[in-house]
This record gives C-alpha cells, structure tokens and sequence, in this order.
C-alpha cells in the first residue's frame, strides 16, 4: 500500500479530498513531506481516473498519421495533465515523481481480469480522440471559414447545441433597467434640443434595418446594452458631440444567452462524460469571443455571417435575446432582444461626450 499527502498536488479540490479521507500520519513516499497527515492513493483511482479519460495513449494508424513525428504529437502524461490542469505541486514535480504518482494510483485498484489498460510508464500520450474526431468548436471554426464563400452554409455538429445553451442562460426580471443610445437628439421650433425619445431611440424601421451582428439586411432587433457608457460607445460618437441616451426595461421575464462571460471548466475529477462537457464550454466561448471580435471594415458585412448564425441558434432554441461583450467598449456589455417590443421605452436624457480614448497598434 503507497501513501501520498496533499502537498503532492496543487489543486484545491484534491487537497480537500486528501484532507477528508487522511488516516495516519508519516513521511510521503511521494513528495518527501514529513509529518503529514497520508492517505492511500487508492482513494484518488475514481477522481484521477475520470481526469485520465481525456488521454490516450499514441498509436499509429486511429491518433497518429504515419508522416507524424511522435515527440510532435504526443508527450508525457505528467507534462499533459500539468499543462492543461496545473494539479501537481512544485514539491512533486522537484522529486520527479508525478509519473510514479500517477502510476501508483492507477495500479492500486487494477485487477487482472479486468480488462483495463495500465497506464504506460514513460510512454507518449495525445489528448486527441481520433485522427477523424471534430470538435463542435472545430466544427464551428471550419464553418467560419467556409460561410463568406457561401452564405447559406450551416454549422454542422454532432451534438444538439441548442439544448446545452442553459449553461449560459440569465433571466432579465421588468425592473432591470438597459440603454440605448442614439447621435444628436430632437431640435423642436425654438431650436432647442430635446433627447430622442420613444420610437425614435427604439429599434429602426424595417426599411432601415441593416445588417448588424445579430441581424441581416431587413430584420429587425433592439440593440440596447447595460450600462450608459457602453451605449454612448456604440454610437462611435466623437468629442463635443451631444448624444441622447434612453432607458428601457423588460416588458416582462426574458430569458437571455449570456455569452459575456467566459464558461469555468467542469471540474475534472467528478464531471461525467469530461471531454465532451470541455467541448460544448470551448464552443459556447467561442460564440462570446465571435460576438466581441470587432470587424476590420465597416462595410464588411460577410463578417457579420458568422455571428448572425449565432443568433439564428440562440432564437431557435427559445431565448428572447442575448448578451455578449462589446466590441466598442470592450468592459461593457451588449444586450440584443429578438423582439423589439420586449423592451419598454421609459425615459431619455441629452449628453455630452467630453472625451474619448484611442489606442492603437501597427496593421
């Protein structure tokens, strides 16, 4: 029986669990820590198992081409596992000892007839499922590449993605108040300059409805975001000019794709089906970093495709509108409602941009 201690490992959750099921105290056989609290290493099989099953081991022919270089496709599992979790501790790596770690967990609860694989000691390992697996962020990628040649291409996944949108889903109770903002504001008969209000700071008409990042030519959304400043960005005003900012507030629950935020990753030791969970979160945030990405023209309205198709999923999965990062104010957020009406116009006010702020870089 091996025994190792929390100081082998730098993840948090797998020090509580080693805090919680310690029984004796000693030396590590691991680490080298002294007087610490050991646990068998048989208790970590389920938890670091689980973690394994997004590993394989390298093979020609299903996760290798035969022109493939191993040491460019594979590498240890200790350096894979590290690189993408950052579990071990520094104590454990100084020792050299992550790979007899891993083994020693790996064999504590092996039977024979089991059928099970052992993990190989010293031997290469590939996070690649097949040479023919496409994930659904691949998927999405190879689409973004293909849909400016043709527009009425559709993603193709595997998965229904539309289903696993609740990740990501927010609800916007009535009393949640949004922006909108628009250039310059209404010049009544004695000259004086009133905020747009109403219709006129709501969504445009359908004959000037252009292609936005949500929208195609001719369809209507109502683009409003969280905060002034955020909207007031979104008009590109410059300094000195005056900018009408008006308030609005559901017209009751909506229920909004959030993909401002970035998704945390589930966690490794206790999330069944691991890999395809990770896939469906790298897809989702790709869809916020697709949102956010300013376009290089203004009038490249192919850019918009892919976002627009977005949009097409978030409405046919049943949501009223979604949330992404501004690409203008890029600490701000956006809010799109598919139904204009969804929100309520309530007030509006005059303001005066007094600064902006520009940085740049060489193209």
């Amino acid at each position: 029986m091996l025994n190792c201690c929390y100081r082998c490992f730098k993840d948090p959750w797998l020090k509580t669990l080693i805090h919680k099921h310690a029984d004796k105290l000693g030396t590590c056989e691991f680490c080298g820590a002294t007087h610490v609290a050991l646990i068998d290493v048989k208790i970590l099989r389920e938890s670091i198992g689980n973690l394994l099953t997004l590993y394989s081991p390298l093979s020609e022919g299903e996760l290798m081409l035969p022109d493939e270089d191993p040491f460019e496709v594979g590498e240890l599992l200790p350096d894979l596992i590290q690189e993408d979790w950052d579990i071990f501790s520094e104590a454990l790596l100084q020792e050299n000892n992550a790979a007899e770690l891993l083994y020693a967990i790996d064999v504590s609860g092996w039977e024979k007839d089991s059928g099970e694989e052992l993990l190989e000691r010293g031997g290469l390992y590939t996070r690649r499922v097949s040479l023919y697996h496409t994930s659904p962020r691949e998927a999405w990628e190879e689409f973004c590449e293909n849909v400016r040649q043709d527009p009425d291409a559709e993603p193709t996944f595997r998965a229904p993605i539309e289903e696993e949108f609740f990740r990501s889903e927010v609800v916007l109770e009535t009393d949640t108040v949004i922006f909108r903002a628009r250039l310059g504001g209404d010049v009544d008969e004695d000259g004086l300059t009133e905020p747009y209000s109403g219709a006129d700071i709501g969504a445009p008409p359908i004959d000037k409805a252009r292609p936005a990042r949500l929208s195609r030519d001719g369809q209507v959304l109502l683009y409003c975001a969280d905060e002034e400043i955020t909207a007031v960005a979104e008009v590109r005003p410059w300094r000195g000019l005056v900018v009408s900012i008006g308030e609005f507030r559901p017209a009751q629950r909506l229920h909004i794709l959030d993909l401002s935020k970035t998704l945390r990753p589930p966690n490794p030791f206790t999330t069944p089906s691991l890999r395809y969970e990770l896939e469906i979160n790298a897809l989702v945030n790709a869809f916020g970093d697709d949102l956010s990405f300013p376009l290089e023209r203004q009038d490249d309205n192919c850019g918009y495709l892919p976002s627009q198709k977005i949009s097409d999923l978030v409405r046919r999965a049943g949501f009223d509108g979604i949330r992404y990062r501004s690409a203008l104010a890029p600490k701000g957020t956006n809010v799109a409602f598919f139904v204009p009406a969804s929100a309520e116009f309530t007030r509006s006010r005059l303001v005066r941009v007094t600064s902006t702020e520009l940085e740049f870089v060489a193209a």
